[in-house]
Parts: structure tokens; C-alpha cells; sequence
């Protein structure tokens, strides 16, 4: 665990000496799951994103996902997205985006180790036909450790890659996260949590410094 933390801030200072531009904002998100089955899911999500120092909506989406748990370690499901995507000049952009998801969970106590791998196709402007056929595509990997010490509250940290396939298979983006997941009564929980997000290998890279806040509820 330790070790893993030293790489992670190795990376972050690696990286971060290529922004160009640090922008701060937050995620507000409101999130419901209903059990269909035993091993299977549906849930919703809706969320505001403020950018541009917490002056601006940068964007609201709505996500819709179905995800079928094989057994304590493996999981699976897919997701599709709509969001309104704030350009800051003119006007708002349409975008829709699908995702297929792998999960793999280890239970070595007090660590949850939690693996993510991500297949993401998404779609913009589909009114323009110069772009409609030009999606762009992410492979997304995610490793994430949970501390398993508190029956109400778990801390987390993770880091994430981001490989994108419409352009060489680059990898062009990173994020690093750490919260705590707070269990509340009436199956809800609260989320609160630091993100770090960067971009690489742009001309002007932003580093985006995000604090996240999200309610759910179990149906």
C-alpha cells in the first residue's frame, strides 16, 4: 500500500509539470440502483459539473446503466450517456456516449484492491455530418484501494489512465482521486472526494482540480 502511494505522487509530479493552465471546479451528482435480479442492476445518474474556477456550468449529463455481478470478485455491465457539453464561446454541445465495463475486486483485509477496465465509444455533434462518423474511442483503466476499517465510513484512492484509440493508442490523460464514502441509514451513502485530472501531450494541457460530491440511494 505504501508503495503504491509513492508511485502515485511520483506520477503526479512527473505530469504535472506539463500544465499549462490549473482550473478548479466540483461534481454534484445524484445517483438511484434498483436490483432487478440477484446478480443484476439498473441504475441512473445525474450530474452538474461547475468549471472554469466554479464560475461556469461546464456540463450535465445523464447516465443509464445495467451491470450483472458474476460472483464476489467479477463483474460486468454496460452504460450509455447523454450530456450537454458547455463550449464557452457560442453554444452547448450534444454529446452520447457507451461504455462496456470490467470489475475485478480483491479482498485483502483491511484493503479492497479493485480493478476497472473501460471500453468507451463516444459520439458529438451528430447534427454535423463532417462529424458524425468520427467517434472517439478510450480505453480506460482504473486501480482502486479501499480501506475496509469502518462500518460508516470508507477512504478510497485510485488513479486512472486514459488510452486513446482514435489517436494511436496515446495515452493523454491521467487522474488520481481520494474521499471518503460515507454509509448513511435507509441504504444511501454520500461520496465526498479530490480529483486530479491531466491532460497530456496538448499544446495548452489543463490541470483540472475537482472536489466531487454525490448522494445515492439503494432501491
Amino acid at each position: 500500500m505504501r508503495l503504491v502511494v509513492i508511485i502515485l505522487l511520483f506520477l503526479f509530479g512527473l505530469f504535472s509539470v506539463q500544465a499549462q493552465y490549473h482550473d478548479f471546479g466540483s461534481r454534484i451528482g445524484l445517483s438511484a440502483e434498483k436490483k432487478l435480479a440477484k446478480p443484476l442492476t439498473l441504475s441512473t445518474n445525474i450530474q452538474l459539473r461547475l468549471e472554469e474556477n466554479y464560475s461556469k456550468i461546464g456540463s450535465g449529463l445523464l447516465d443509464f446503466q445495467i451491470g450483472y455481478k458474476l460472483n464476489q470478485k467479477v463483474s460486468f455491465g454496460f452504460s450509455y450517456r447523454f450530456s450537454q457539453k458547455n463550449d464557452f464561446r457560442t453554444s452547448w454541445e450534444t454529446r452520447h456516449r457507451a461504455q462496456v465495463r470490467l470489475v475485478l475486486k480483491k479482498k485483502m483485509k483491511p484493503v479492497i484492491l479493485q480493478y476497472r477496465t473501460i471500453y468507451q465509444m463516444g459520439f458529438s455533434d451528430l447534427y454535423n455530418s463532417e462529424n458524425y462518423f468520427l467517434p472517439n474511442s478510450y480505453w480506460r483503466n482504473k486501480v482502486q484501494f479501499k480501506l475496509d476499517v469502518d462500518k460508516k465510513i470508507e477512504p478510497y484512492l485510485a488513479s486512472e489512465l486514459f488510452y486513446n484509440l482514435s489517436n494511436n493508442f496515446e495515452v493523454d490523460a491521467y487522474r488520481i482521486a481520494v474521499g471518503l464514502n460515507w454509509d448513511l441509514p435507509n441504504k444511501m451513502e454520500i461520496k465526498t472526494g479530490y480529483m486530479f485530472q491531466q491532460e497530456l501531450y496538448q499544446v495548452n494541457a489543463v490541470s483540472e482540480h475537482i472536489f466531487v460530491v454525490e448522494y445515492s440511494v439503494s432501491l
